[in-house]
């Protein structure tokens, strides 16, 4: 019973939806049918890093008016910023090319303790856009020709953190600290990477000096 309970609250805003939409008079079989679609939605697989079930309509709306406050031009939203469909495994990024922003299930949180793991969806959101979009848009994607593809992709992966955290829009506290945490721990798995370039021997500090912030 309780684990019925929780699949209808889990399912609300989908069961609302398409009751409105359809006429579904069988809402229990609707319930049992988003249930297991959504065991083969958990297509996303990072190991528990992010999250990894499909985004209710709720979910989407929220997510979808945030990303509103990094446009200025709200009639090109539908161009840039998509969700995937439902059984996509392509995870969520913003790509340069098509300067678009993919939105998959892990835009969420996932259950790991490290830092971008925690990541909350706005954060996640503000890494996408105010630190990659806004780096490419500017000619500021991080790229160093003495640095392997690699270092330099982790080192774009610092700024973009470092940039939301210090640029994000109606972030807390905790969501700034979460992005900061998120840049140094990346600096301290992979600064191995620099060895033998300027970038050796550098503290974190001076690395962030060395980024377009």
């Amino acid at each position: 019973m309780r684990k019925r309970a929780d699949d209808l609250l889990k399912y609300e805003d989908e069961i609302i939806e398409r009751a409105t939409r359809e006429g579904v008079e069988d809402v229990d079989g609707l319930v049992d049918e988003l249930y297991e679609l959504s065991e083969f939605r958990r297509i996303v697989d990072s190991g528990g890093l992010r999250g990894s079930l499909a985004l209710t309509l709720k979910q989407k709306e929220e997510i979808f008016d945030y990303t509103k406050k990094y446009f200025n031009n709200e009639e090109i939203l539908k161009d840039k910023v998509q969700f995937t469909d439902d059984i996509s495994t392509q995870p969520t990024a913003y790509g340069t090319l098509t300067d678009m922003l993919v939105i998959n299930s892990d835009i969420m949180p996932g259950s790991l303790k490290s830092a971008n793991s925690r990541l909350s969806w706005r954060a996640a959101i503000a890494h996408e856009l105010v630190g990659h979009r806004s780096a490419a848009l500017n000619g500021k994607t991080f790229n160093n020709n003495t640095l392997s593809f690699e270092a330099n992709w982790h080192l774009e992966e610092i700024q973009a953190s470092i940039r939301a955290n210090k640029r994000g829009i109606d972030l807390t506290k905790i969501e700034r600290e979460d992005l900061y945490l998120d840049a140094l721990e990346r600096f301290e798995k992979y600064s191995h990477l620099f060895k033998g370039t300027e970038f050796e021997g550098l503290t974190f500090e001076k690395i962030i000096e060395k980024l377009w912030i």
